[in-house]
């Protein structure tokens, strides 16, 4: 899903920042992940990309790679759905995509931040995140 006035220059340059953060520079296995089920998003192909795929094209697997007996898609895209989350609360707070993976399959979405100028020149946002304030109390007590 992708809303408009979003271009896929605009979600590559955007991929780009997340593979040279800290968080992904030091993982090869998800940045190929990430950039794999970005760039087959982006080719209009996302919703063909399952687990087996992903299996096979993405971590090596044998063609008959057998999803069930071998977790390894399921817990890398756990480690990437985290490792994103990490990237867009610290290196990514102000970038003006999302690029989301969401539960539930390997197809990303993109969103636009709430509020942000981006340089596609639009602020839609549907289901963006957006800024959490935390406050701490401490009390003086036994």
């Amino acid at each position: 899903m992708q809303p408009p006035n979003l271009d896929p220059d605009s979600i590559r340059r955007q991929l780009e920042r997340i593979l040279s953060s800290a968080g992904f520079s030091r993982s090869d296995r998800l940045s190929r992940f990430l950039q794999f089920v970005v760039e087959q998003q982006l080719e209009g192909k996302g919703e063909e990309v399952k687990e087996s795929v992903l299996g096979t094209e993405g971590f090596g697997r044998s063609p008959g790679y057998n999803p069930r007996a071998d977790s390894v898609v399921r817990t890398e895209a756990a480690k990437l759905r985290a490792r994103l989350l990490e990237y867009y609360t610290a290196d990514g707070i102000v970038d003006p995509i999302l690029i989301e993976l969401p539960k539930g399959g390997y197809a990303p979405v993109f969103h636009l931040r709430a509020g942000s100028a981006s340089d596609v020149g639009s602020t839609f946002a549907p289901n963006a995140p957006t800024s959490i304030t935390i406050t701490l109390c401490f009390s003086s007590g036994p």
